[in-house]
């Protein structure tokens, strides 16, 4: 049975053995759905590791083929057929078959691959309405999944001569995987955004989605399971604390964690997640052990490399050992593709903060000087990240190449200040340097006069990150003066959205 084979090959890929995966996904792509569904997500994947656009149209192929294939097996009604479902549902989906139901799963899983290469292959305002338009389809098939899920009782599948209850328990895992995806997602979205998404016929609801997932997640023995399990994991540890505003559900990690653990000890995914949720919970040594674990594990995807790369640079800010993290920074400028534009950024505020480097001050300002010419636009947009540091370049250099805390500054875009609530014992030695730093700041001889915007700004910056670490020390009342101190400061400035988010927090 196709999805037997497919989850096997999953099983290869997580295993590390990619390239077997990807052939014999490809053997079948060709005659069965579940394998063109699964060649397609194999080279999706690649695509989105080297971002390189003739492997995002190989996977566009792919994924093209894949849609026409499994056009021939979806369910298809009549008109007679149509009025009856109208009539009497219930009535109507007892026609349908393991393989029609599975057919439209595999066919929304496609659209939505499909959708999101068609936001990166087609980078203007054409291709950012069309990918809309196409995840709007997708979610119209994932709801229409979902109803048949919720409308065709067990009983009735048991009893059927062509109904498989395995199959149909593939169908369930897979439904409420990508149907509780689709509402974390959309749960996600700002609230104006939320608001134009209702208007078009999109809806979610964080708490439904994340039950979904986790139901996914339980099914063991299903194809979705550990995908399902993995995309919980990663909300935790990446986003929780962002959208959410609350510390990570690390129970439930480390409960998703321990069967992938069992099943793929040196996977380079699951060692890298391991690595994360390690490093969210500051342990720092584990954490980087683990992350050099992935990077040696394999050397097929380069890419997966790279994230446990920059996820090092993290590590090593926190850590303020600048010369190790530039080391990642200058691999993932050198071998990635995703954003030249910030890891350049990126080395340039590393070198500038270790002292001991030779040329230092020169290093800064030939990095600077490159980081505007690396931006890109994704869906005719650019990318808030890219704006933000040439805009710090841009003032680097008009300052000449004078900088307070980029570091610190960068951490905080990254979210990497959050694993210090749980490492407090990192905190003090990094709030001794950052008050050495304004020490240092305030006696050079190039410092700004004292009413100017560029001393106002650096005195939010250090008040802005002193009381990131005083929050980190648990001291939160002198987190909050700092805070206030900061919008008092700059009430305009960039630093004044942080530190009210922060309050919000505190």
């Amino acid at each position: 049975m196709s999805v037997r084979e497919t989850d096997a090959a999953v099983r290869l890929f997580l295993g590390n053995h990619f390239l077997a995966a990807e052939r014999q996904m490809a053997a079948h792509a060709d005659e069965s759905f579940y394998h063109s569904l699964g060649h397609a997500t194999v080279l999706f994947i690649k695509a989105m590791m080297s971002f390189e656009k003739t492997d995002m149209e190989r996977a566009m192929d792919a994924v093209r083929r894949g849609c026409a294939l499994v056009e021939q097996f979806r369910p298809k009604n009549s008109l007679a057929e149509s009025f009856l479902s109208f009539i009497n549902p219930s009535r109507a989906q007892r026609e349908i078959t393991d393989e029609e139901m599975h057919a439209e799963l595999c066919y929304a899983e496609l659209l939505v691959i499909r959708a999101l290469l068609t936001f990166f292959i087609d980078e203007t305002l054409g291709g950012f309405i069309k990918g809309a338009f196409r995840i709007r389809m997708c979610y119209q098939s994932f709801k229409e999944c979902h109803r048949m899920l919720r409308s065709i009782p067990p009983c009735h599948l048991s009893a059927c001569p062509s109904s498989n209850p395995s199959l149909r328990r593939q169908f369930e895992a897979g439904i409420r995987a990508g149907f509780g995806l689709f509402n974390v997602m959309l749960s996600a979205m700002p609230t104006r955004v939320s608001a134009l998404l209702q208007l078009v016929g999109f809806s979610g609801d964080r708490d439904f989605g994340m039950s979904e997932l986790v139901s996914s997640a339980s099914m063991a023995d299903t194809l979705r399971a550990p995908l399902a399990a993995m995309v919980l994991i990663s909300y935790q540890l990446f986003l929780a604390h962002l959208l959410d505003g609350c510390p990570p559900d690390l129970a439930l990690c480390s409960q998703l964690l321990a069967p992938l653990v069992r099943q793929f000890p040196n996977g380079a995914v699951v060692l890298f997640l391991r690595a994360r949720f390690h490093l969210v919970n500051g342990e720092l040594d584990r954490a980087i052990q683990l992350n050099n674990r992935s990077i040696q594990s394999q050397n097929v995807y380069k890419q997966f490399q790279h994230i446990c790369h920059w996820e090092l640079v993290t590590v090593h800010m926190v850590l303020m050992h600048w010369n190790r993290a530039a080391w990642h920074a200058k691999k993932l400028l050198e071998e990635n593709q995703w954003s030249k534009c910030v890891y350049t950024y990126l080395l340039a505020i590393l070198v500038n903060a270790d002292r001991t480097a030779q040329k230092r001050q020169q290093a800064v300002r030939q990095l600077m000087q490159k980081v505007g010419s690396l931006r890109r636009r994704i869906a005719g947009r650019s990318i808030p990240m890219e704006k933000f540091c040439e805009q710090r370049a841009n003032k680097c250099l008009r300052d000449d190449g004078e900088m307070f805390l980029p570091q610190f500054e960068f951490l905080y875009f990254c979210n990497g200040f959050t694993v210090l609530d749980r490492a407090p014992h990192f905190v003090r030695p990094l709030l001794a340097h950052v008050d050495a730093e304004w020490t240092r700041w305030r006696g050079d001889e190039r410092a700004p006069r004292l009413d100017s915007d560029a001393l106002v700004e650096t005195r939010a910056m250090y008040a802005f990150v002193r009381g990131l670490c005083m929050r980190a020390l648990g001291e939160h009342e002198k987190a909050r003066h700092c805070f206030m101190a900061t919008i008092e400061k700059v009430e305009k400035r960039f630093s004044t959205f942080f530190s009210h988010a922060e309050n919000s927090h505190g």
